[in-house]
């Protein structure tokens, strides 16, 4: 089955589903102090403070409606200054009337005149139920008509000048901030995929459901190399990413309600990760530890001891990270969130992969240059050798059995791992067929163990997308992909694709 996602014009602007959104802001964006939106305009008004420095359609767009803008204010001036030399200034025959009026009392039985702003429909209801008598009356009314369309007119020239001084996009703080976006309900089941391409310069993440070959899109980033996915939250109702233009990042949450830009950072960010019951996210910082609240939205900075962390997990009140020791990865350590404490968890440096078991209960790892697989506590207590050549940890089985990814005679067999070798079960003798080596990144196991999916990518930017069902060995025909410069596999989710 050969399928195409939606292709982008390579010529002139790439078409950008938000340029509309951004333009209904706009008076916003360039005025600040005029923001005074709620509802959906204000969530509008966010999302396009953070997607307008990241786009070129949309920041082309906005240069073209100021010059229009600016245009049209000339002419407007230019309207202006032919009417003032038209028709003479005003100014002095208004002082000269005012001057020259005779002081007339007025009726004790009329109420006085409040002020405009306050009682105006007080003021019209006077006007009809009492007629001015006197001439004197009908001047001062006609003054302040005067004073009132000189007013306006400063009003409205302030106004264009004001557009046209605040030019800048205002910069928003850490605090979250949550865009209009489609919303999905969850499944009880992990039927789908969510799945990163490149095209046309773009960065695509979309949901995908195996099955059924539906997907729907969930977010997109114009700067593809700068994007890093963090995976799905454990219960399957969130993906974590982030983003580097250049000159900062920002970590987004795509959840099946919301799209939230929640932090950012200047410089390229570190490694994010969630908590065991998603309630927090942790973020490694230069300065310590950013623990962001996804229930209230707030976030606290904490362990500042920790610098530069390359966090790998969080399980319950515990953060698993390794520290770069002169430019090397260092063993994995474990914090408590809570105390402070520090321990050693494996003692090899550059231990990897880390795999933490459904139980929570186990660590597996391989030290560098070893195919060798160990087992210890969480830790780091009690390590023994688990295994040797057995290939690269994939997932589990639905009663915790390790599933790894095996290359044995230019094939990738996907195999149950036993107490011993005589117990292994081939689940799939060839994963992939006709593609010699596969990556653990290109191989996604579904939860439980019931399914995977596989991705490649050929030279010519066809991709291929795998999928197999590991209870039946049942592998069809790959989707094929035309177009892309990347496809990844970013883990399963409960989020349903619209459709099925």
């Amino acid at each position: 089955m050969v399928e195409q996602f939606p292709d982008i014009p390579r010529e002139g602007l790439s078409p950008c589903v938000l340029s509309r959104d951004c333009l209904r802001v706009f008076d916003e964006l360039e005025n600040p102090d005029l923001a005074l939106l709620d509802g959906a305009d204000a969530a509008l008004l966010a999302q396009a403070r953070y997607h307008l420095p990241t786009c070129i359609t949309c920041s082309t767009l906005f240069d073209r409606e100021r010059r229009l803008r600016a245009g049209q204010r000339q002419q407007l001036r230019a309207v202006l200054d032919e009417g003032a030399q038209q028709v003479p200034s005003t100014l002095a025959a208004i002082m000269r009337a005012v001057r020259e009026e005779p002081v007339s009392r007025i009726d004790a039985t009329v109420a006085p005149l409040e002020p405009v702003m306050q009682q105006a429909e007080e003021l019209h209801n006077w006007q009809v139920r009492r007629p001015i008598a006197s001439r004197g009356r009908r001047v001062l009314a006609q003054l302040v008509a005067l004073a009132a369309a000189v007013v306006l007119l400063a009003t409205t020239i302030g106004v264009f000048q004001l557009l046209h001084i605040h030019t800048s996009v205002e910069t928003t703080s850490n605090a979250s901030l949550s865009n209009v976006v489609p919303s999905f309900a969850l499944t009880n089941s992990w039927s789908a995929v969510i799945l990163s391409y490149v095209q046309s310069d773009h960065l695509y993440i979309v949901n995908y459901d195996p099955l059924s070959g539906k997907r729907v899109a969930l977010a997109e980033s114009s700067y593809p190399a700068g994007t890093t996915m963090y995976g799905v939250a454990h219960t399957g109702n969130a993906v974590l990413y982030s983003v580097y233009d250049g000159t900062e990042t920002v970590y987004w949450l795509r959840s099946a309600t919301t799209l939230v830009a929640f932090y950012r950072v200047a410089g390229r960010g570190l490694q994010a990760v969630w908590s065991t019951d998603d309630h927090y996210i942790f973020i490694g910082t230069a300065q310590g530890v950013v623990m962001f609240d996804v229930l209230h939205g707030t976030s606290q900075r904490i362990l500042a001891q920790l610098l530069s962390p390359q966090l790998v997990f969080a399980y319950a009140n515990y953060l698993y990270y390794q520290d770069g020791l002169g430019g090397t990865t260092g063993n994995l350590k474990r914090i408590d969130i809570n105390g402070g404490s520090i321990q050693t968890v494996t003692p090899c440096a550059s231990a990897q992969p880390f795999w933490f078991s459904p139980t929570g209960k186990t660590v597996y790892y391989q030290c560098q240059g070893r195919n060798t697989y160990y087992a210890a506590n969480m830790d780091g207590t009690q390590a023994v050798l688990l295994r040797a050549n057995v290939g690269q940890v994939i997932g589990y089985t639905a009663d915790n059995a390790l599933l790894t990814l095996q290359h044995v005679n230019g094939t990738n067999q996907v195999v149950q791992l036993g107490a011993t070798q005589a117990q292994d079960h081939v689940l799939l003798s060839s994963l992939a067929p006709g593609v010699s080596t596969l990556t653990v990144a290109q191989v996604g196991v579904a939860p439980y163990g019931s399914a995977l999916v596989a991705t490649t990518v050929a030279a010519d930017g066809t991709a291929k997308l795998w999928y197999a069902d590991l209870a039946t060995g049942q592998q069809p025909q790959p989707v094929v992909i035309q177009g892309v410069t990347m496809l990844q596999q970013n883990g399963w989710d409960r989020l349903q694709v619209p459709g099925n």
